[in-house]
């Protein structure tokens, strides 16, 4: 259907020549005054803010993304969480994490509270065609995943990495099987930055020969651990690097094959004539990966600590028609700005009204990066984990940084630092600047009154609904002692854990207790078996050794104040309960228990289905 105003143009008729060019002057200005921006957006996971070489790295050069950066205007005081999953709940929301829900990278503290509406939610409420391609990490179950969340098409994986606990078993970054819509999953062919980004551009491709605005979500898993890459890169930059370690090598392999597909990216987009109209957005998820030495820019730390290499990522915009980034636009704006901000930013600049949900944290960049307006001076507040009061925090303020890093101090005092004399927070000045701290801690204290009562509202998994009836729980999601850890569940863990269910419909539920995925094909006693990746080159605690046998006997179901138990057999894959559940919020629990009737363990995958 034509535009109203087009519609309107094109039922004129005019006798001269000048006319006629006048008409068809409009229609063009017109066309393309209607035609919406399309939106895609790369993240990439543990990249630090020195791992790339335009900004001074001296291990890699990354030539394609190093573009991206010289035709954008590039946010350099640009903050995220420490960690993974806060981040892309702020990144989609607009809310701050302690507000949304998700303050953690495991447990029901992953998941975004489902009140609060995502961004693909609101573009897809405006006519955009939205997916997601790559690494989720908000949950994996009904009403979490992505086809829940706004996303209309989607190829993803739930957890830190492809192959983690509750992943497809022994699943690879080669070849690997991912997750689509209701359920549904596929092996595919290849390297998998290499799928996420090929998969991504031919649903780009269809959506542009429909004229349909897109929003295209790719966050990646790489340079995520395990350092598993392509044999060529390996030896190519070991041969450059030889002092390099192989998780280093690994490290920059993988950064160079996702470099290479964001030049892959805007060949595509220049050749279907899309460049132009195109908001690109480039971003980490948090500081760089802890294990791995490399440049960082003269900061502090790294990912999952509060100093800033922790939580200050790049983050380059770029958008030609809409006066961002290219030619005279491309400029750095050095003002504190956060992850929140994307979102009020993205439907500020496609002019579009939001669906009805909480006030946002973020405000809209929109003007500042046409360099029509000023960033204002605001204090950003960053904090990790569960929900006490100033711990695992970072409030700034300027050039003034307060934080409180337990995992970094093991103590959580105060710090305060003036990045302005001392960027690499080597100085603790708090006994210096108190009034200043002093400040900033008030500044804190008024915010955590807020969000506070938020906080203490978890997500719950919703059981038994029409959307996803067969669900299944992994002790991924577990309530605050959460196990994502294959390496660990491998080797014979013995811990257990509830999960916070909330039953959809009352009626007869078929529960079933693993201690394995089904697909393993393992039963409950038996250990699990060595396995290796395809990267053989990779460090050797990143392959999986052959696991060990537990002495289980029995298992032991509890939902609520309802318990059933029953026999486990040698050969048993699982242990099978009927039973009646009411609706409502509740807690589920299985346990492994020995002959003395004693637990052994949880079981760490639970399906359950409405039967009648």
């Amino acid at each position: 259907m034509l535009p109203r105003q087009l519609f309107k143009l094109s039922c004129c008729k005019f006798n001269s020549d000048n006319a006629y060019v006048l008409v068809v002057w409009a229609l063009l200005t017109v066309i393309a005054e209607a035609s919406q921006p399309n939106i895609v957006m790369i993240m990439i996971d543990d990249l630090g803010y020195g791992d790339l070489s335009c900004h001074g790295s001296p291990f890699i050069e990354t030539p394609h993304i190093d573009r991206l950066y010289d035709s954008s205007v590039r946010l350099t005081n640009f903050h995220v969480a420490p960690m993974c999953s806060p981040t892309r709940g702020q990144l989609l929301t607009g809310l701050d994490a302690m507000r949304n829900g998700s303050t953690m990278v495991a447990s029901s503290r992953m998941m975004v509270r489902s009140d609060a509406p995502m961004l693909p939610a609101h573009l897809a409420a405006s006519g955009y065609a939205t997916a997601i391609f790559g690494k989720w990490h908000l949950g994996e179950n009904y009403p979490h995943r992505p086809e829940d969340r706004g996303f209309q098409h989607s190829l993803w994986f739930p957890l830190q990495e492809i192959g983690s606990l509750s992943d497809h078993w022994c699943n690879d970054y080669f070849d690997p099987v991912l997750r689509l819509r209701e359920g549904e999953s596929e092996k595919f062919r290849g390297y998998c930055t290499d799928i996420f980004f090929d998969s991504a551009i031919h649903w780009m491709n269809q959506q542009a020969e429909f004229q349909i605005p897109f929003f295209c979500y790719l966050p990646l898993n790489v340079v995520h651990g395990p350092q598993w890459a392509e044999p060529e890169l390996r030896k190519l930059i070991g041969a450059s690097y030889p002092k390099l370690t192989k998780g280093q090598i690994g490290y920059l392999a993988m950064l160079a094959n996702a470099d290479t597909n964001v030049g892959k990216l805007d060949t595509f987009l220049r050749g279907k004539l899309l460049y132009d109209n195109t908001i690109v957005i480039f971003l980490s998820d948090n500081g760089g990966y802890a294990l791995i030495d490399h440049f960082n820019a003269g900061m502090r730390d790294g990912k999952s600590r509060l100093a800033e290499g922790g939580h200050r990522v790049p983050c380059f915009i770029r958008w030609p028609n809409g006066q961002i980034g290219q030619a005279t636009r491309v400029r750095d704006i050095a003002a504190l700005t956060q992850v929140q901000d994307l979102l009020p930013t993205l439907l500020d600049l496609c002019h579009i009204e939001p669906i009805p949900g909480p006030r946002w944290d973020g405000v809209s960049l929109a003007e500042a990066l046409r360099g029509d307006t000023l960033v204002p001076d605001r204090t950003l507040i960053v904090q990790y984990g569960l929900p006490e009061p100033f711990q695992m925090t970072c409030v700034m303020q300027g050039h003034w940084r307060l934080l409180s890093d337990r995992k970094g101090t093991g103590k959580g005092e105060p710090e305060l630092y003036n990045l302005s004399q001392d960027p690499g927070q080597k100085k603790n000045v708090i006994e210096e600047y108190p009034e200043q701290a002093e400040r900033m801690r008030g500044i804190y204290d008024s915010w955590w009154r807020v969000v506070e009562p938020q906080t203490q509202q978890r997500a719950s998994i919703i059981v038994g609904h029409p959307a996803q009836n067969l669900t299944t729980l992994s002790a991924a999601e577990w309530r605050d002692n959460a196990l994502s850890s294959l390496h660990r569940m491998r080797d014979g863990v013995r811990r257990r854990g509830v999960w916070d269910i909330e039953v959809s419909e009352a009626g007869t539920y078929q529960i079933s207790l693993r201690r394995w995925p089904a697909e393993s094909k393992l039963s409950i006693r038996s250990a699990a078996p060595a396995w290796a990746p395809r990267d053989k080159d990779t460090p050797d605690h990143l392959g999986y050794a052959a696991g060990g046998s537990l002495p289980i006997t029995a298992a032991k179901l509890l939902v609520g104040k309802t318990t059933q138990s029953c026999e486990v057999g040698k050969d048993d894959l699982a242990a099978e309960f009927q039973l009646w559940l009411d609706s409502g919020k509740t807690q589920l629990e299985g346990l492994f228990l020995d002959e003395e009737a004693k637990p052994v363990c949880g079981a760490f995958f639970v399906s359950v289905s409405r039967i009648q």
